[in-house]
């Protein structure tokens, strides 16, 4: 098969190919076979990528929050007047991703650049009442210098346009390392950022000894990173190791809460989008869902409906669900269900390869029930389409239940009642709670999780704050000798 030459990467300021690197296939999930390479960037590329982004950043800096705010905007605008065909066709190829699926990725993140945009022109600090008559006392917000992106297959555009726009705005220069297999539409996209000053924004690709390299580089001051709890967690480990902080999103296990006190055919459709879209591939995707036992089976056949109507095929066909991102991902997801319904799972729909899709890495929607509870894929994430459906005695319990995770990204329940909506509001220990409405996100609301979730929030003010240092200044407007300095009186 022909591969398409794309060993490219975005370093000061060009799109430049490196023949010459130690190379990676790109394989397409929707056949199992290789349409393109990436190149594995080693120090000298580093380095190079780096020093300009440092040299940028100084610039870039010292121009006002408007006229960097003005810069973003005219991304924006250009992205909105181009033809995103192209993006599509390799969001399908490269992510196995839907058309809509990824047209309604590129327009979440539009709003978000914007807004972060506006935002940076909104306070640069705050003056305090001062402690000493006659002075001014204030903060201020400062750069931090270059900061590192690291982000994930699943939403390669939205999440790097979450913090990299937050980041340029705070006034830095950002070097993306996307996921191996993200790069080609992760660079594809940035090629909109061209007329930003050379080296303010750079994408190079390569696997874990390229993000070694660059965390442990003393040019990075703050690493930004989503994926997979794991991979999170030897992040964390190794921005430690130099000092470095952190702004980590390390996925979740989301439950859903089932009322007797709701629509259950609204419900049951709520929770299919949340469970399947994009194969389940997404870090809020629901995994676990607790139903008041009185509905229970009512809803699990509602479930099952709504399930056995999505579409599964190649993305770039008229289908709900694309294939999952790799055959390992394919691989073990069987191995789960496998283990589950070994363990006395009832098997409600799904649990197989589709017929239709002989080659490729697809998966049926799939939703077990009762036992399933017991296997050891509830502890994990499953980041599949698999959907856990547990009876519970009623809400309370439930929000014990889906508290008992070392995850605590997002929570959602479905309810009519306004008490029970106020306490999955207040008793979930989660970063975000969805009340009759999964999924969705606020630009101006923080987005993250707790426990080993991740920690720090990308959008909202907290997202800005994420990538700027506070300072405190006291001015004393004339130098004067003051009651309080040593020596003291006798």
């Amino acid at each position: 098969m022909k591969m398409v030459p794309s060993r490219r990467m975005l370093i000061a300021g060009a799109m430049t190919e490196y023949p010459d690197l130690p190379r990676m296939d790109v394989t397409n999930p929707n056949t199992g076979l290789p349409f393109a390479e990436i190149a594995l960037a080693d120090a000298a590329t580093v380095d190079v990528a780096l020093s300009a982004a440092v040299e940028a950043q100084a610039a870039w800096a010292c121009m006002t929050p408007k006229a960097r705010s003005l810069a973003l905007h005219a991304i924006v605008t250009k992205i909105e007047r181009a033809d995103l065909a192209p993006l599509l066709h390799l969001a399908a190829q490269e992510l196995g991703k839907p058309g809509p699926e990824a047209t309604g990725e590129i327009e979440q993140s539009l709003p978000a650049m914007r807004y972060f945009a506006e935002l940076v022109r909104h306070d640069q600090g705050q003056v305090a009442g001062e402690t000493y008559t006659e002075n001014l006392h204030y903060s201020r917000y400062d750069p931090m210098g270059v900061t590192l992106h690291m982000t994930p297959f699943n939403y390669p555009i939205l999440l790097l346009c979450w913090t990299v726009a937050a980041s340029l705005m705070a006034g830095n220069a950002v070097v993306i390392k996307p996921s191996e297999r993200a790069s080609l539409i992760s660079l594809a996209f940035l090629d909109f950022f061209s007329e930003l000053p050379p080296g303010l924004v750079s994408c190079v690709t390569g696997g874990v000894d390229t993000a070694q390299a660059l965390i442990a580089d003393p040019r990075i001051a703050k690493v930004a990173f989503t994926g997979s709890a794991q991979s999170a967690h030897a992040v964390y480990q190794s921005a430690a190791n130099h000092m470095k902080p952190v702004l980590l999103e390390g996925g979740g296990s989301d439950a859903l809460i089932v009322s007797d006190k709701c629509d259950l055919d609204i419900a049951a459709a709520g929770a299919a989008n949340g469970a399947f879209t994009y194969s389940g591939q997404v870090c809020t995707s629901i995994e676990r869902i607790f139903v008041v036992r009185d509905v229970y089976e009512v809803f699990l056949d509602r479930l099952a409906h709504h399930t056995r109507a999505l579409r599964v095929g190649p993305a770039e066909g008229a289908v709900d669900l694309g294939p999952l991102i790799s055959k390992e991902a394919l691989t073990r997801i069987e191995t789960l269900v496998a283990d589950a319904c070994a363990r006395g799972a009832r098997l409600i729909c799904g649990g197989s390869r589709p017929e239709i899709c002989p080659e490729g890495w697809f998966y049926l929607p799939t939703v077990l029930a009762d036992d399933a509870a017991q296997a050891p894929m509830v502890d994990d994430e499953i980041f599949g389409p698999v959907a856990i459906v547990t009876p519970v005695a009623d809400v309370h319990d439930a929000i014990a239940r889906a508290n008992a995770s070392h995850y605590g990204l997002g929570g959602s329940i479905f309810t009519e009642d306004l008490e029970e909506a106020i306490a999955a509001s207040r008793h979930l220990k989660v970063g975000m709670v969805w009340v009759n409405n999964p999924l969705i996100d606020n630009d101006a609301l923080p987005f993250g999780g707790v426990k080993a979730s991740g920690m720090g929030r990308e959008l909202g003010r907290h997202g800005l704050d994420e990538f700027r240092n506070p300072k405190m200044v006291v001015i004393e407007p004339r130098a004067k000798r003051q009651s309080w300095w040593i020596p003291y009186p006798d």
